[in-house]
């Protein structure tokens, strides 16, 4: 579904419409007491105070008496679905549905359910059961028209649309979604209209924030619809002059800054969106994050430290920790928090403690974490807190499934899709780790890792126009002072062949000060540009000094292309002296190992996996290497064993496993 058009995230629509489910059921307690509808009355009042998952055990033992209670049946479905046990949910939603009692009510949970589990098709057909019992049921013709939007069938959804719409002509979210739906199907006459239609319902509701929404999707429409860049830009920012304080608008113009290389100029937006109001948390993150993009980290921390010295609250110093987790420095964001809180079971609040158990599990906590995360009692958090402890564990397929789960109920939550993302991808699921991380790009790119993985799997398909295009948004969007997003729109552009755009791209992470990193794709650039033999001559043209750790990849990319060029010999000598100078480098011994295996010298070769190993018994690629040489030996059952350590060392990569 296009993201022009979500009002609010689906977890509101999901519990209005349980709401709206249960209100109808209209039902009244009846029976002895200790009877079966007396305990269906304690689970109503259960439901009706949101304690979903506590009612789910009487529901259980009202259905052992009764397996086809149709009222009981629905609620148990409905509460494991709030719980985020979705599959668990349908055999009870469908065993009501198939009641006259509860079907409607049954089949539009079912297709709510089956929507929130991204099944489109299933979803349609939900509802269209409940609308063969109640032909215009908005909360039906709402998800149909979702699920169609979501499997690209624009005429359905744009039907339900208008049937909607004429329920309620002047409803916000119906006459957003008929403009949109009518440009992205390109029938951009018809979407004229819409979009005035807009304009004239959102000045006349008066309410600032639909009108500065109604402007800004008026800008995209021209901007993506229409094509026409120039009059979406200008129509954007006329919306921020009507508008300068609405933060949806100031986010979208700052969007367009650093879409268009103008970062200095989405800094100096942030900055004076910030002064208008700095006891604005919101704001005063928004900038923070702007200036640590711009290289200016200890100017953001200062303002987060200001608000905690100010306030000393639990808000302030949250923001705090999450800028020293996106720092890198999991144990000082740790601390923060834990100078705050006494007794964690005092933390209030599922997104307190959900934050609370994030940091746990940044600083390895994992013992810790566990029953910070049994307290969560909002099903989404539980979720994204269960899937990632499940991930640190190594269960990587448990961790997608929840992620999944929650991700479908908070779709627009950037930190979310990029977990999902990566468990996707260790769960070998790459084409939705692919969906879940360009939503998490279009969502926050400055929030998460998200373009940079996705360079790294484009790169790995072969798809280098792409991977150049992530890889930029990461260097632009999250981390210009990091190397590895230059690094890999370097190689990226390498393999396009645009080679004097590598070369500008060279000149960039050198300014930034990687120099041991620049000569490294510098030499790339020259073996793509002349063959191997002018990377060394390149290399060798830099004085390395095999002595100094931050010439070890120098040395590695030396070694590779000495050997291309059948003179691998000549790389011992300064492996040599590498290791002379730091002996205990598990990393340097594998190299020199792996370096001596393809001379032929396989007990040398041996010699320095054992020593890594001695230093890192888990060294996965020593253990691989130590595989290798234990196969071409004939001793396949060891090999066999060495590389399950391997695998089991290092589960991103899959080299050992095959």
């Amino acid at each position: 579904m296009s993201s022009r058009f979500r009002f609010a995230a689906p977890v509101c629509f999901v519990w209005v419409l349980w709401i709206a489910v249960f209100a109808a059921l209209g039902l009244a307690a009846a029976g002895c007491s200790g009877s079966p509808e007396d305990r269906l009355a304690d689970v109503r009042a259960m439901h009706d105070a949101g304690e979903f998952r506590a009612s789910i055990e009487p529901l259980r033992q009202i259905l052992a008496r009764d397996p086809g209670h149709p009222e009981a049946n629905l609620r148990l479905g409905v509460a494991l679905s709030r719980s985020g046990q979705h599959n668990l949910a349908i055999w009870p939603l469908e065993r009501a549905a198939a009641s006259e009692e509860q079907a409607l009510h049954a089949n539009l949970a079912l297709a709510n359910l089956y929507f929130s589990m991204n099944d489109y098709e299933r979803a349609i057909a939900g509802t269209e059961r409940v609308l063969e019992l109640q032909p215009d049921e908005p909360n039906a013709l709402t998800i149909r028209y979702k699920a169609a939007l979501e499997s690209k069938q624009h005429a359905q959804a744009l039907e339900d649309i208008d049937r909607l719409l004429a329920l309620a002509p002047d409803n916000p979210e119906m006459v957003v979604a008929r403009a949109v739906v009518l440009g992205e199907m390109g029938r951009l006459d018809e979407a004229a209209l819409a979009y005035q239609r807009l304009i004239e319902v959102a000045e006349a509701s008066g309410q600032p924030e639909f009108q500065a929404r109604a402007c800004v999707l008026l800008a995209l429409h021209h901007r993506d619809d229409v094509k026409d860049v120039e009059r979406g830009e200008a129509i954007l920012l006329d919306c921020h002059e009507r508008f300068p304080e609405n933060s949806f608008v100031v986010q979208k113009v700052q969007a367009l800054y650093e879409e268009t290389d103008r970062g200095e100029q989405a800094l100096a937006l942030a900055r004076r969106h910030f002064e208008v109001a700095p006891e604005d948390l919101g704001r005063r993150v928004s900038l923070t994050r702007r200036l640590w993009n711009q290289g200016r980290g200890a100017d953001a921390e200062a303002l987060l430290v200001e608000a905690v010295e100010a306030t000393d609250g639990l808000p302030e110093r949250l923001a705090l920790a999450e800028f020293y987790r996106t720092a890198g420095e999991p144990a000082k964001a740790l601390a923060i928090v834990d100078e705050f809180v006494d007794d964690p079971g005092d933390l209030q609040g599922a997104e307190a403690n959900f934050l609370y158990a994030e940091m746990l599990m940044d600083a390895g906590e994992l013992d810790r974490a566990q029953p910070v995360i049994a307290r969560i009692d909002e099903p989404v958090f539980e979720q994204l807190a269960s899937g990632r402890m499940r991930l640190l564990r190594g269960d990587a397929a448990g961790a997608f499934e929840a992620l999944d789960a929650a991700v479908a109920q908070w779709p627009d939550n950037g930190g979310a899709r990029y977990l999902t993302g990566f468990a996707a991808l260790q769960a070998g699921e790459v084409e939705h780790a692919i969906g879940h991380l360009r939503e998490a790009v279009r969502i926050d790119a400055a929030g998460t890792d998200a373009s940079l993985l996705l360079a790294r799997i484009y790169l790995e398909r072969g798809e280098a126009g792409e991977a150049a295009r992530f890889a930029r948004s990461f260097v632009q969007r999250r981390a210009a002072d990091r190397p590895e997003g230059h690094q890999l729109r370097i190689r990226a552009l390498i393999a396009q062949g645009k080679l004097d755009d590598a070369r500008e791209a060279l000149a960039e992470l050198e300014s930034a000060g990687f120099a041991a990193e620049a000569v490294v794709a510098g030499a790339e650039i020259e073996k793509a540009a002349s063959g191997p033999e002018a990377a060394v001559r390149y290399l060798e043209g830099h004085d390395l000094d095999p002595k100094a750790p931050e010439a070890e990849p120098a040395l590695r990319a030396l070694a590779d292309a000495l050997f291309e060029l059948g003179r691998g010999e000549e790389a011992l000598p300064r492996l040599r002296e590498a290791l002379a100078a730091r002996p205990e480098d598990p990393e340097l011994l594998e190299f020199s190992g792996l370096a001596r295996a393809r001379l032929g010298d396989r007990a040398g070769a041996r010699e320095d996996f054992d020593a890594a190993l001695a230093v890192a018994p888990e060294h996965a690629g020593a253990l691989a290497g130590l595989a290798t040489l234990t196969a071409l030996d004939g001793d396949l059952e060891a090999a066999i064993a060495l590389f399950d350590r391997s695998a089991a060392a290092d589960p991103r990569d899959g080299s050992a496993a095959y």
